[in-house]
């Protein structure tokens, strides 16, 4: 190929612009604005001559008549300077490759079209939902190799010069028989010992996992794979004594391809070796990628889960085989929507034909219409992409639950060779567009406020299960959010099925903060993220992607701007991204906690707020259970550390419980934080978008038995801050605005009453009712606003101000109820205050 542009680039600027993005060469004229010519490297193994020169072109060596590779062309905007970014905005068009036909007389537009070679012919099929099935019986093998294992550790890289991988290693007594999959704290120690000090030296040994198994001889087993759905950290697998590869990692899953290794017929021995970074610099930040399960403030410090925490397959597939499946879904002007299914294809045999068939089909809702898809294609040996539409006229998209409905379709992708199953894959889509600017978030167009929580799960995830996850999501949902930030974490599968199904948006966090700040670091930290990006990214409740947590300058300049791109290149679905949480947009507020006072939030004014918390004591039946003779805490400071609790933040904002038993103190520190995240959730909610665009409440449950800001403790028993948040976060909700806990009997209290409405339609006809009881429940005042009130659409507006006095001291309790036209009550919250005898000091 050869290009003479009217002017090129020096080579300093085209040194500089390589440098930032290496993979693209651009030509453009400064004096006019006719745009730039981009040239993007596709093919790696093209030989360029003459970059940065008035001609330029590439080569490629020919290996065989049917090699071809393509180069894509492009005209980005003209933008001076920052004509680089537009040029790799083009780039992400060009991810497949394709062949562009540039029409002179069409505005200078380019046309993608399939590459000629491909030989690929499609035809759709609509019809109901029972007659688009491709239903067949494959005989692929797939077995699962979880049950028991057999375990034992060892010194570091002391096992396998025991030869604990050899396949005629005879095992012994002291060798423990294990259900895999599961995280080694617990499947040597029983509970609740593997929380306590007790289990500290795990983390410090090796362990290797053992078993043995006899495999079917199936002649459909063209290709045949041995897949961990998780190890967690380090894990290297042998088979039969030889090693397979190592993985790094603790939720992504991975496979080694065994074809010729294994012993169909025959006994096989699997060995696995897991093992984590303990020494450290500031908890695990230079070794691991694991987020907060490798290092947080809330978990505890040397016990770091590691083992075989999910299943292990031994799977079978034809010569071709789907390596990757990508989806994403486009909503059209007309109403109409696209579903866009790519995929990554590895043709372990000689060159063939082979069929594609996607189906999509309703999977949680009552549907007249499915949709089948078939190609044909001629497949070359090694791996090829195909990418395959599905239109749909009216769609049914996914909505979160306070605005609609979660509905998902099923999608089958299956791949056959000679009339039989060589691949399939099979997972919910959900259509729907994520957008957020300025920090307010728009879900399918519609703008809407963010009410959410952080989550970060059971310290040892490979004990969660199916209804755990059911239980602990609905738990959330009552709170009334729309939104879970999974905190620098990722989960297992089943959560982010469940979250699809509810209609929640996650948030989905990857590193934990303040890392050392080490370009070494960044470029295996971005070479990680590429697992969990492809592990999640068809799951429509991913509402936003987050790659670190309150990085520093210098790693935001750094380890972030490895990470973002790897969004861009491998999530097709254009989700938002921020780079650093609680640094450079969002805010991480602790008022109170760390400092300050809790009366900062009535002046509050951020655009989002994706932490803010302070901690309160577990209720007292669960804190018994494990410091159950440790009061008071100055008696016992190293247990209640070890639990996590923050002694001097929790002296200065809970006051002294000098003279108090631990069932007294309980209620005074609940309290506290209950204030705490009522002044800050319902300020955001009433500076909506001027300029809230959301509030994430931090958090939502303990992982282990300790003492943190969560709102339900680690046996799932509410503090009184999850009343108060599910109260602040209902759709429509009466808000008091208030300064102060504290009046002077005789004083003049002053408030000022706000409704809120979060519904994308107005609440018509609505009574405002409020009462003010004392501490025995009596009524002492009461009253209502005068009119009826229609509650505008995603609205917040201040209806009135309430003034009264009280002479007699005691605690107080000022209720605001909402009542429909009907008569039937839509919601109500309070304010709680304290009335204390006339001093001669006025200050609050």
């Amino acid at each position: 190929m050869a290009g003479k542009p009217t002017i090129h680039l020096t080579k300093r600027s085209q040194a500089m612009i390589s440098k930032i993005c290496p993979e693209i060469i651009f030509y453009y004229q400064r004096k006019e604005n006719y745009g730039a010519l981009g040239v993007f490297e596709l093919d790696k193994s093209l030989k360029w001559k003459g970059a940065g020169a008035s001609q330029f072109h590439a080569l490629k060596p020919v290996q065989s008549e049917n090699e071809s590779s393509s180069i894509a062309i492009s005209f980005p905007n003209w933008k001076g300077t920052e004509t680089v970014l537009e040029g790799r905005k083009e780039y992400r068009k060009f991810i497949q490759p394709v062949l562009s036909v540039v029409k002179p007389d069409d505005s200078y537009k380019t046309q993608p079209s399939q590459p000629a070679n491909n030989n690929q012919s499609t035809s759709l099929t609509i019809g109901r939902p029972a007659e688009i099935s491709q239903s067949h019986d494959d005989k692929l093998t797939d077995i699962d190799l979880s049950g028991k294992w057999l375990l034992k550790w060892a010194e570091k890289s002391e096992g396998e010069k025991s030869g604990y991988h050899r396949a005629d290693y005879l095992t012994d007594a002291t060798w423990k028989s294990v259900d895999v999959p599961g995280t080694v704290h617990a499947q040597i120690l029983e509970a609740p010992k593997y929380h306590t000090k007790e289990a500290d030296w795990i983390s410090a040994k090796e362990w290797w996992y053992r078993r043995s198994f006899t495999p079917p001889v199936n002649p459909q087993n063209k290709r045949i794979f041995l897949k961990f759905e998780a190890t967690d950290y380090y894990a290297d697998v042998y088979l039969n004594g030889e090693l397979l590869g190592r993985h790094e990692g603790y939720i992504d899953p991975y496979q080694f391809e065994v074809t010729g290794r294994l012993k169909p017929g025959s006994l096989n021995v699997i060995a696995v070796r897991v093992w984590t970074p303990v020494s450290y610099y500031w908890r695990h930040r230079p070794y691991t990628i694991k987020g907060s399960y490798g290092a947080v403030d809330q978990k505890p410090d040397n016990i770091t889960p590691l083992g075989i925490t999910r299943p292990v397959h031994l799977i079978a597939s034809g010569d071709v085989k789907i390596d990757d499946l990508s989806i994403d879904t486009r909503l059209n002007s007309d109403g109409s929507a696209d579903v866009i299914t790519n995929l990554d294809l590895d043709n372990g045999g000689d060159e063939q034909d082979a069929d594609i068939s996607i189906s999509l089909s309703p999977k949680n809702f009552d549907g007249d219409k499915a949709f089948l898809l078939r190609s044909s294609s001629r497949l070359a040996s090694g791996k090829s992409s195909r990418r395959l539409v599905i239109h749909v006229e009216k769609p049914e998209l996914w909505w979160t639950w306070d605005h609609g409905k979660p509905n998902l379709y099923s999608l089958d992708a299956r791949i056959e060779t000679d009339g039989r199953i060589s691949d399939k894959r099979s997972l919910a889509v959900g259509i729907r567009e994520i957008e957020h600017i300025d920090w307010k978030f728009y879900l399918n167009g519609r703008r809407m406020f963010i009410r959410g929580t952080n989550s970060y799960y059971n310290l040892f995830i490979s004990e969660m299960r199916r209804s755990d996850y059911e239980r602990d999501i609905e738990l959330m949902r009552t709170m009334n959010i729309n939104m879970i930030r999974l905190h620098c974490h990722f989960s297992n599968p089943d959560f982010y099925d469940i979250a699809d199904e509810k209609g929640i948006l996650i948030w989905q966090d990857f590193l934990e903060a303040w890392y050392p700040e080490d370009r070494a670091f960044s470029i295996k930290a971005a070479g990680l993220y590429d697992p969990h990006i492809r592990y999640v990214r068809n799951h429509p409740s991913i509402g936003l992607w987050a790659t670190s947590d309150e990085e520093s300058l210098e790693n935001y300049r750094d380890l972030t701007k490895h990470l973002e791109p790897r969004l861009y290149l491998l999530d097709p679905q254009r989700r938002p991204v921020v780079r650093s949480t609680g640094r450079y947009g969002d805010a991480h507020v602790y008022e109170g906690w760390y400092g300050g006072t809790i009366w900062a939030y009535t002046k509050v004014n951020e655009k989002f707020i994706s932490e803010l918390g302070a901690t309160a004591l577990p209720n007292y039946e669960s804190i018994i259970k494990f410091l159950p003779d440790h009061w008071p805490v100055k008696d016992h400071p190293d247990e209640w550390i070890f639990r996590k609790l923050q002694i001097s933040e929790a002296m200065r904002a809970w006051g002294s419980p000098e003279g108090m038993t631990l069932k007294e103190y309980i209620p005074q520190t609940q309290d506290y934080v209950a204030r705490l995240f009522q002044l800050a959730i319902e300020r955001m909610r009433r500076t909506k978008y001027q300029p809230s665009g959301g509030i994430l409440h931090f958090h939502a449950i303990d992982i282990w038995p300790s003492v943190t800001m969560a709102a339900l403790d680690y046996y799932r028993q509410p503090t009184k801050a999850f009343y108060t948040v599910q109260r602040s976060f209902q759709m429509v909700v009466p808000s008091f605005e208030y300064d102060r806990d504290t009046w002077q009997a005789g004083d003049e209290i002053k408030t000022d009453l706000w409704v809120i409405n979060d519904h994308w339609f107005p609440v018509p006809n609505v009574t405002i009712n409020w009462q003010l009881l004392d501490s025995t429940g009596k009524i002492v005042q009461q009253g209502s606003i005068p009119d009826r009130l229609t509650l505008g659409a995603d609205s917040s507006i201040k209806i009135s101000k309430l003034n009264f006095s009280i002479k007699s001291t005691g605690k107080y309790n000022l209720w605001a109820k909402i009542v429909d036209e009907r008569g039937r009550q839509i919601s109500e919250n309070n304010y709680e205050f304290m009335v204390r005898q006339a001093t001669s000091d006025r200050s609050r």
